[in-house]
C-alpha cells in the first residue's frame, strides 16, 4: 500500500516526478521527529548547583500503547476538512498563531513564559511561521490548549485500530520482568527506586544485556516503519526492499512520535507532577526546562535531588540518567541529563552509513572534528593493525623519537618514570585518557608511507566519501530563501576536492578553518549541483553532530543521499 504523498521520504516511487535534489519543506512534507530542544540559561538557572534530568522508561513504546492508527485501507485525500483528533491522519494546517504565553488547562487560562518555551509542534521547538503538515496527536494539542484548528487540506485513514498494542504488552512485560530480575521492582518508593536503579546492569550482565535489547527493540521498531534505501545501485524514484513490506508505515511511525512529544509536553504544561519528579525544591519546571527530550526533560535545581515522585520501573514513568554538567555548575549523582539524542528514540531512518549514536551516556557537547575524522580515514588503508597492548604502543612511541623518553612523556603529558614503566611492562593498565592519547600518537606515525599513497590516490583518481549529519544554514542570492535545518547527506566528492582538505590540513589550519572548508564543498557538490542549480547559495555548517570521511581508491561517480 503507497503512503500518502505528504507523507512519504523523499526519493519513493510516489515522488518519482519531483526533480532531483528537490527540497520539500513542511508546507509539502509530513515531519514528525522525536523532540530535541536546548535553549541557553537564564541568569536565575546559572546560580543553581545542579541540573536534573529525567529520563522516561520506554517513552516511545509507552507512547505506541493505545495509539489509534489507521490499519490496511490506503489513505484519502480530503479538501477544506473538519478536524477530527480521533482520525489518525495528516493535516495542513496553520498553528503559527499558537500563543504559548496564554494556553488552556481543563477549563481554565494560565500564564507561562511564552519566550521560555519552546513550541509542540516542531522538532527543534522554533515556532511554526506558517501552514505545515502534521498528524493528529500534534494538531490536537494545538486543540487541547484552547486554539482553532482549521486544516485545509488532509490525508486521513477513515479504518484505524490500536495495531500496536500487543507489541507493546510483549515488550512491557519482559521490559518489567527483566528489570525486576535485576532487583528494580515496579512498587518501590522513590528514594528505594533511585537506590535500586543505581549500577543495575553490573548486577547481571547478561541480563543488563536483554534490557537493553528490548530498549533497542522499542526504538529499531519504531524506525524500521520509515526505513528508507540501503546499499548501493538505489536511485530516487525507485522501490526499495523495505517497502515491500507490509510494516512500512511511515504515518504509524509519526503517529508514535507526534504522541510521545505531546505527552511530554502535556505532562509538563498541565499539572505539578513534573516539578515533584524533578526535584521537590527545583526553581524551575520541564516546561522552561533548558533542555527538553521527548522522552527526557531537564531542571536546574539549587540542592541534591535525594528523593522524587513519579519514579517507576515502568514504561512510561521516569528513570535515572547520567549527570551531565551545565555552565560550569555541578551535577547531582542521583539525577540524569540528557544525552544528544536519547537511547529510547526511535531510530530514524537512515542509509547503512548511520551515525554513532547509540551510546546512552554521549555527551551533548561531544566534539567532532574534521582533522581527526580525516586522519581516521587515512588510517583506514593501513595493511598491518597497530600494537594493541600498551607496553608494545609506548615502544613504539619511543622508538619513533629516537628512543628518547622524555620526548614521548612531555608528548602525553605524563612523566619520564612512566613512559619507562609503561616500556618495561611494570604498568599495563592505563586510565581510560591516557589509553586514547596514546592511541591516537601511535596511529599519526604509523606507515607514513602507506598513508601518503592513500592520500595520493584519493586526491587523484578516487575521491572521498563524506558522511555527516549537522545543521546547514544558507546564505542566498537576494529574492530566494532556504531555511536552515539538520541534514543528514553521504557524497562522494571528487578528487579535487579530497586534494583540498587534505592540502590544507598539512598546511596547519584549524579545525574551523577545515570545517569551512568542507561546507564549502558540500555546498558546490551537493547543493549547487557544480553549478547547475541554487546560484549564489553558499553553505554554513554548524550544530556538527556526526561526521565520517572514507578514502575512494578507484575512480567512481559521485552518488549521494540525503535525509532531513
Amino acid at each position: 500500500m503507497d503512503p500518502a504523498p505528504r507523507e512519504a521520504t523523499d526519493g519513493h516511487p510516489v515522488l518519482a516526478h519531483l526533480p532531483r535534489f528537490h527540497m520539500r519543506g513542511p508546507e509539502k512534507k509530513l515531519s514528525e521527529e522525536a523532540y530535541e530542544r536546548a535553549r541557553d540559561l537564564t541568569d536565575t538557572e546559572c546560580v543553581q548547583r545542579y541540573l536534573v534530568g529525567i529520563d522516561v522508561n520506554l517513552a516511545f513504546g509507552a507512547a505506541a500503547n493505545g495509539a489509534v492508527v489507521g490499519l490496511a485501507s490506503p489513505p484519502v485525500h480530503v479538501t477544506s476538512p473538519v478536524f477530527d483528533a480521533a482520525v489518525p491522519g495528516s493535516w495542513l494546517v496553520d498553528l503559527s498563531h499558537v500563543d504559548l504565553s496564554r494556553v488552556k488547562v481543563g477549563k481554565q487560562r494560565r500564564e507561562l513564559e511564552g519566550d521560555l518555551l519552546p513550541s509542540p509542534f516542531t522538532p527543534t521547538g522554533e515556532r511554526p511561521t506558517g501552514p505545515a503538515w502534521y498528524a493528529t496527536a500534534t494538531a490536537a494539542y494545538a486543540v487541547e490548549v484552547g486554539y482553532d484548528v482549521a486544516p485545509v487540506e488532509a490525508w486521513v485513514r477513515p479504518e484505524s485500530g490500536r495495531f500496536l498494542d500487543g507489541w507493546y504488552k510483549r515488550l512491557r512485560n519482559a521490559y518489567v520482568a527483566t528489570m525486576a530480575d535485576l532487583g528494580v521492582v515496579e512498587k518501590l518508593g522513590p528514594a528505594e527506586f533511585l537506590e535500586a536503579m543505581d549500577g543495575y546492569k553490573q548486577r547481571d550482565a547478561e541480563l543488563g544485556i536483554v534490557v537493553a535489547a528490548v530498549k533497542m527493540t522499542v526504538k529499531g521498531g519504531i524506525g524500521k516503519l520509515q526505513e528508507k534505501a540501503r546499499g548501493g545501485g538505489w536511485k530516487p524514484g525507485r522501490a526499495w526492499p523495505a517497502l515491500a513490506r507490509p510494516t512500512w508505515r511511515p504515518d504509524i511511525r509519526a503517529t508514535v512520535i507526534s504522541l510521545a512529544r505531546t505527552k511530554m509536553l502535556r505532562l509538563a504544561a498541565a499539572t505539578d507532577d513534573i516539578r515533584s519528579r524533578s526535584c521537590r525544591t527545583a526553581p524551575c519546571t520541564p516546561p522552561t526546562a533548558p533542555a527538553l527530550w521527548t522522552s527526557c526533560p531537564t531542571a536546574p535545581t539549587a540542592r541534591r535531588c535525594r528523593t522524587a515522585s513519579g519514579w517507576r520501573c515502568r514504561p512510561g514513568r521516569s528513570s535515572k540518567r547520567a549527570p551531565r554538567a551545565c555552565c560550569g555548575v555541578r551535577t547531582c549523582s542521583s539525577s540524569s541529563a540528557p544525552t544528544a539524542r536519547s537511547s529510547t528514540s526511535p531510530a530514524p531512518s537512515r542509509p547503512a552509513r548511520s551515525p554513532p549514536r547509540t551510546s546512552e551516556n554521549r555527551s551533548v557537547a561531544a566534539m567532532v572534528t574534521v582533522a581527526e575524522e580525516l586522519d581516521k580515514a587515512v588510517q583506514g588503508a593501513f595493511t598491518r593493525p597497530i600494537p594493541k597492548s600498551t607496553g608494545a604502543q609506548m615502544r613504539y612511541l619511543v622508538r619513533q623519537h629516537q628512543r628518547g623518553t622524555r620526548r614521548v612523556a612531555e608528548l602525553l603529558g605524563i612523566s619520564q618514570r612512566t613512559v619507562e614503566r609503561y616500556v618495561k611492562d611494570q604498568i599495563k593498565n592505563p586510565r581510560p585518557q591516557l589509553a586514547d592519547r596514546l592511541e591516537r600518537e601511535v596511529r599519526v606515525r604509523r606507515q607514513p608511507q602507506v598513508r601518503a599513497r592513500a592520500k595520493r590516490a584519493a586526491a587523484t583518481s578516487g575521491g572521498i566519501m563524506i558522511d555527516t549529519r549537522a545543521r546547514f544554514g544558507h546564505i542566498v542570492a537576494p529574492g530566494s530563501t532556504d531555511d536552515a535545518r539538520v541534514r543528514h547527506l553521504t557524497l562522494v566528492l571528487p578528487p579535487q576536492h579530497a586534494a583540498r582538505l587534505f592540502q590544507v590540513q598539512e598546511a596547519g589550519a584549524t579545525d574551523d578553518q577545515l570545517r569551512q572548508i568542507a561546507a564549502e564543498t558540500l555546498g558546490e557538490v551537493y547543493f549547487r549541483d557544480n553549478g547547475r542549480r541554487a546560484h549564489g547559495l553558499e553553505v554554513e555548517l554548524t550544530d556538527l553532530e556526526h561526521l565520517e570521511f572514507e578514502l575512494q581508491p578507484g575512480r567512481r561517480l559521485v552518488a549521494s543521499t540525503a535525509h532531513w
